[in-house]
């Protein structure tokens, strides 16, 4: 091993030798000496320089040139710093977790799924803060989505737990089949999911009941009669919740988004377009006289509105500040407004959720006479467990919807129990000396198809 004294005063280690045959001496440099470091420096670097010189001594003894593999080794040096940093550049483009779910919630929206605002909101302010926006998608595990879940059960919201689950579950999933499809635009990140961090963790409430809350009579009752108070709700909540219940109970969302293009007053039917509707399929409502009281209401405050602001009267009949109409939250928020009023005022009443209320009046109805069949047609229920009406019926059936409806609302209007009502109702449709006769509504199963032109149009929308 020899030093070399350089003009610029650097110090450098180096080792010399002549190849078996050759005349010239070959060199090789094997460190250098810090001018300026400690002495511990530079101790360190005499010992690494004669460590070294003695490997190449080594190299030599065994016929090995030190120059050729000193360059081997430096070539495999380079080899793996250049695929260290190819590495780091793939896990730069690997997705994040906020990419995760802005791409899933993309995606809902372009299948037109009504849930995606409530599950962009959960998957924001649940669990983006503990996940880290910025954090792989790829390197988030069980027990971080149980961190997550673990903030909500502490707020003793196991039900709402559920869903957030449920929610990530579908985005991690999603990430997977993105990776994996053939639809994935070239720009797209990749997310780098070999498995599913949501699969394994337990659901916080593992025997969650179907809803099973259905209001009595007398609770309906009361409900409607506040409902007739401009001050107990908010205008829109008010006439939403009016038009939800003299319709037949239909569902909040898909009523929430409605038209008033999707009304034809001259045929005397509100149509919910397919693309509007939980099972893909157009809805015909027959428009009875107390649809239309309701319609009307909401026009007159639409219109007063409209005129406050100087602007034309919007295309939904429930305007909301957003411009995407009143919203779900809303209705569940004025319940729960009035809910607490009625505890208040002495009169409680039992919690209750807006998606109760379908139940309620589906229930209501079935006492009232109204056969589960028609029912079920007017409520847009899938007949999941007949094939042929699943496949190949699209009559509207909108006689018997309309007979069901008007009944309903008479019943309403009465202000009588239901047992009364349908006693009463016999009576006035029994002959003078003959047993009072039932006045059953028809049954789609067996009714006629619906031959006008609305019914022909339902039916040409459901198979385009």
């Amino acid at each position: 091993m020899g030093v070399q004294v350089h003009p610029s005063g650097r110090v450098s280690f180096f080792v010399a030798w002549r190849a078996p045959g050759a005349s010239t001496v070959r060199t090789l440099t094997i460190g250098s000496f810090p001018q300026h470091g400690t002495t511990t420096d530079k101790e360190r670097a005499i010992k690494a320089a004669k460590d070294k010189a003695a490997a190449l001594r080594e190299e030599r003894r065994r016929g090995l040139d030190p120059v050729e593999q000193e360059t081997e080794r430096n070539a495999e040096a380079q080899r793996r710093e250049r695929e260290a940093a190819e590495a780091r550049a793939r896990d730069a483009a690997i997705g994040s977790v906020k990419m995760l779910f802005d791409a899933y919630v993309d995606s809902l929206k372009r299948r037109g799924a009504r849930s995606w605002p409530e599950i962009k909101r959960a998957l924001d302010k649940e669990a983006l803060p503990i996940l880290g926006a910025n954090t792989k998608a790829k390197d988030v595990g069980p027990l971080d989505v149980r961190a997550v879940l673990v903030e909500i059960v502490g707020r003793d919201a196991r039900h709402y737990a559920n869903r957030v689950r449920g929610y990530l579950n579908a985005a991690f999933r999603f990430g997977i089949e993105d990776d994996l499809g053939f639809d994935k635009a070239v720009d797209a990140p990749m997310f780098g999911l070999t498995h599913n961090p949501v699969r394994d963790v337990p659901r916080p409430l593992k025997n969650e009941k179907v809803g099973e809350r259905a209001l009595t009579e007398r609770e309906f009752r009361r409900l409607w009669l506040a409902l007739a108070e401009p001050k107990s709700f908010g205008i829109w909540s008010r006439l939403a919740l009016r038009l939800i219940l003299v319709a037949g109970g239909q569902r909040i969302q898909e009523t929430l988004r409605a038209e008033w293009a999707h009304f034809d007053q001259e045929a005397g039917v509100w149509t919910m377009p397919k693309g509007t509707t939980k099972n893909a399929r157009p809805h015909a409502i027959p428009i009875t006289p107390a649809i239309n009281a309701v319609l009307k209401e909401i026009k007159a405050h639409e219109t007063l509105k409209a005129k406050e602001q100087e602007r034309d009267a919007a295309h939904r009949l429930f305007p909301g500040g957003d411009g995407e109409g009143t919203r779900f939250r809303s209705i569940n928020q004025a319940l729960r407004r009035w809910i607490a009023k009625c505890a208040e005022e002495g009169e409680p009443i039992a919690h209750f959720v807006a998606r109760d209320l379908r139940r309620s009046v589906k229930t209501l109805m079935g006492d009232l006479g109204i056969p589960k069949a028609t029912r079920d047609q007017l409520m847009n229920h899938a007949q999941a467990a007949d094939v042929s009406a699943r496949h190949y019926d699209r009559a509207a059936y909108l006689p018997e919807k309309r007979a069901a409806l008007d009944l309903w609302s008479s019943w309403i209007e009465s202000k009588q129990s239901i047992a009364e009502f349908r006693r009463k109702r016999d009576e006035a449709a029994a002959k003078p000396g003959q047993a009072p006769a039932k006045k059953k509504i028809p049954s789609p199963k067996r009714a006629p198809r619906e031959a006008n032109a609305i019914g022909k149009k339902i039916r040409r929308e459901a198979t385009a």
